[in-house]
């Protein structure tokens, strides 16, 4: 039996009674048979180990009872109780005092770290508690328990009950440099603290997520605890200690992202974990329950057999006042099924006991399911999934499996079994997007077959039992986006922006492009907070640490600014010089332009925000929108301009009329003016040779990469030709090639798990591709081609569809 200490308090927070409390671990259980006509038999249904039940009961009917995934709010946790959320604590700034609670909401880790880091820094525990900043945690590269630490002229310390109490590491996140986390209870300590019989507790900690982000970890002990996520272990670059034996871990697999560091053994620090799953209520005449697909998972993400824990062949002393209540037996390598259930007792549940054992390391386990018995009881089990990114599913809590009686209603959105998954949902900045009734299967809800539909959170509960499948998604938080110059003053007439992501998750590089303006007179120098404090690199922030805003500094241009500015609603100046700049002469009429940054269509020469046509965001230069130039002109001041007309043939502002900037730094002819030896193909279609320079007389499709030799610069009317070295003549469109030798990706390699779509804008997922998969590129083009408004990310055209371009997920390897 593995019992647990209740948190404590001090000075007003006075040492509370301890309870007896079993810890339990984290199984993936999904019922999806229960049957009361159709008994299954060991020597007709392909059943092995089979282990016949004992009459042992030792899991106590008590209120006090604490499941793996059965966790206090952070709100409820010994304290002051004044955790508001995690997107309240993310926007909380890092230099401010008397805020700790808010951030940092378990008592039991203040105070812990308080006398392991803090003790010198500050007099009593009451001043670290009012003067702690989320910068001070900066400093912090040590945590490490040491015997001095937690025992005191023989008697454990406050120290050592404040790390046995503490839940969570809510607030470590912000120690940025820590290197080493030792939490390792000395296990001598316990009887000594709690009494004879409660020697050898584990601590209370299970919520690690705080540990995420702290990329500069290199040791981790932390067993004797109750841990059960190590998501926030993966991809530690650095990490080559790590020890987690006596916790509640189900699955190791995002561990695997640390293979191959320098010294890191995977093989060793993972034995002696257990599950207690919360209990089922099933009715009397069952002769059989099938609980399928444990999902135990080795450090490959394969799951690992599961087979009834079997008191006379496993000897170990550690699982064994468990053993089953009912006859146990494998349908499969995951799969039991249990039937002769022995009824419960007035103060002690029937268990349901399995165990697993990883070959290939010392990882090992065992899952307990208490059950009751009740008559007229009917079942629905809740599976809740958290959808990413990527598009895959992770289990967030175990299945609870709800009881009632037959016909009776349920509403699994309130009822009181459910809570804990909900409140574990919420505090990790999760919301309910929608829930599936049938198989529960998310690729059946893709797929439309019928077989997995939405349904509503209330029904009635029925002999035959339901599932029902809660998928969840990131809530995102809106961080505000202002354009300021070198005083901090807005820049008048630009428009502000707004980005939104999960608080943990961190902005990239390609965010922080898609916020850049081009504004007239300014040029961008730098990023802020909303305080005003420069930012060297907001990569390495997270969408939590922007809540309050962000800021964009531009500086003022000396020289006058160029015209046709994407954000200013007021004409150029006289002496702007757009006209000439880089061209030697504006493009004539007849000829073709096209936009390489955002450009407006005005109804006059004479720009005014008011008169706005249309607009023509940033595009990628194998997409740029196209003009034909009707005629040149000036605004009022004398500055130059295009009369044009929109031949962008896909959409719908093709043949509009307008007038558009004619700086060369926002406008430029679609044609190459001049001679260049060599060009690279950039079209996704490839461009073709002709026989003659009006482009006549086909004679092949070059591909896109293809590098070609010029010997000679053509023209042909308005546009012009390039006459390559066999004689041949090619476009001299800047949209279909680029002026010398750019290199074409033949192989990626993908640095993530993704997806395979029908098209460049991904409107069909059709597969998945595993991490590490090497794919041939056919060519690469953007996606939405023909939007006015959106730019388009990069796609990759592989063998069976597209995939994308996006360098967080893929490596160019060819």
């Amino acid at each position: 039996m593995m019992k647990k200490p209740d948190e404590f308090k001090q000075n007003r927070y006075l040492v509370t009674k301890i309870r007896i409390i079993l810890i339990a671990f984290f199984a993936l259980i999904t019922m999806t048979a229960l049957t009361g006509n159709h008994p299954v038999n060991a020597a007709d249904s392909n059943a092995s180990n089979v282990v016949k039940r004992s009459e042992t009961f030792n899991i106590p009917k008590r209120p006090d009872l604490q499941f793996t995934y059965v966790h206090r709010p952070f709100n409820e946790l010994s304290g002051a109780k004044l955790w508001k959320g995690s997107e309240y604590a993310a926007s909380i700034p890092a230099n401010k005092t008397g805020q700790i609670d808010y951030w940092m909401p378990d008592y039991g880790l203040q105070l812990f770290i308080y006398y392991g880091n803090f003790a010198k820094k500050y007099k009593d525990i009451s001043e670290f508690r009012e003067k702690l900043t989320k910068d001070d945690m900066k400093s912090i590269k040590v945590i490490k328990n040491t015997n001095d630490l937690q025992i005191s002229q023989g008697v454990p310390t406050l120290y050592y009950k404040a790390m046995m109490s503490l839940h969570t590491l809510e607030g470590l996140q912000y120690a940025t440099n820590l290197e080493t986390i030792v939490i390792n209870p000395d296990s001598k300590l316990t009887g000594m603290a709690y009494g004879e019989n409660l020697k050898d507790l584990h601590g209370n900690l299970w919520d690690i997520s705080a540990l995420e982000n702290l990329d500069k970890l290199q040791i981790v002990r932390m067993p004797m605890l109750s841990i059960n996520d190590v998501s926030a272990l993966a991809n530690k670059p650095k990490l080559k200690e790590l020890s987690l034996i006596f916790n509640q871990i189900a699955d190791l697999s995002p561990l695997e992202t640390n293979r191959g560091n320098p010294g890191l053994n995977l093989q060793h620090g993972f034995s002696y974990q257990h599950i207690l799953l919360t209990p089922v209520t099933l009715n009397p005449d069952i002769q059989q329950y099938t609980t399928p697909s444990f999902i135990i998972k080795d450090l490959a993400a394969d799951n690992l057999p599961i087979k009834p824990f079997d008191p006379v062949t496993d000897k170990n002393a550690y699982p064994s006042l468990y053993p089953s209540t009912a006859d146990s037996m494998n349908i499969d390598t995951t799969t039991l099924t249990w039937k002769q259930f022995l009824p419960d007792q007035k103060d002690y549940y029937g268990s349901l006991s399995s165990h697993w054992k990883d070959p290939n390391s010392d990882f090992e386990g065992w899952i307990m399911v208490p059950y009751q018995l009740k008559k007229d009881v009917g079942n629905v089990a809740v599976d809740y999934k958290l959808l990413q990114a990527d598009g895959k599913l992770v289990t967030i809590a175990p299945t609870t499996v709800l009881s009632g009686t037959i016909g009776a209603p349920y509403n699994i959105n309130t009822d009181a079994n459910t809570k804990h998954a909900f409140d574990l949902a919420n505090n990790r900045g999760y919301e309910e997007s929608v829930i599936l009734g049938g198989t529960g299967d998310y690729s059946d809800y893709l797929a439309g077959n019928g077989k997995a539909t939405v349904v509503n959170p209330d029904g009635k509960y029925t002999a035959a039992g339901e599932k029902r499948t809660i998928i969840f998604r990131p809530k995102a938080i809106k961080i505000s986006v202002s354009y300021v110059d070198a005083g901090g003053k807005l820049i008048a007439d630009v428009a502000g922006n707004e980005i939104s992501g999960r608080p943990a998750g961190k902005l990239t590089a390609a965010d922080l492009d898609h916020l850049k303006k081009t504004i007239e007179g300014y040029t961008f120098t730098s990023f802020q907070d909303a305080a005003g404090h420069n930012i060297d690199d907001p990569t390495k922030l997270t969408y939590g640490d922007l809540k309050t805003g962000l800021k964009l500094v531009y500086t003022k241009i000396k020289s006058s600014a160029p015209t046709g500015s994407v954000t200013s609603g007021t004409d150029a100046k006289p002496n702007d010089s757009s006209a000439t700049t880089n061209t030697g002469s504006m493009s004539q009429k007849g000829e073709v332009v096209y936009a390489l940054k955002k450009v407006f269509l005005y109804k006059n020469a004479t720009f005014k925000k008011t008169e706005r046509i249309v607009s023509y965001t940033n595009k990628p230069r194998i997409n740029r929108p196209m003009f034909v130039v009707t005629g040149n002109t000036r605004s009022a001041n004398g500055t130059n301009r295009y009369k044009v007309r929109d031949v962008n043939h896909h959409s719908k502002t093709a043949g509009m009329t307008g007038y558009i900037t004619a700086n060369w730094q926002y406008v430029r002819p679609v044609y190459y003016r001049s001679l260049h030896k060599t060009v690279t193909v950039i079209n996704p279609n490839g461009v073709n040779e002709y026989q003659r320079k009006n482009l006549t007389g086909k004679v092949k499709n070059v591909k896109q990469g293809t590098q070609l030799k010029v010997k000679k610069f053509v023209t042909h009317n308005l546009t012009t030709r390039y006459q390559l070295t066999n004689g041949n003549f090619i476009t001299a469109n800047r949209k279909l090639i680029v002026a010398g030798k750019s290199p074409q990706p033949k192989q990626i390699k993908t640095k993530k798990t993704i997806y395979r779509y029908n098209n460049a804008n991904f409107s069909k997922r059709l597969s998945n591709v595993k991490k590490g998969t090497v794919l041939k590129v056919k060519k690469w083009e953007y996606s939405n081609q023909y939007s006015r408004t959106n730019s388009g990310a990069k796609r990759y055209q592989v063998v069976g569809g597209y995939v994308t371009g996006n360098r967080s997920f893929v490596a160019i390897i060819k």
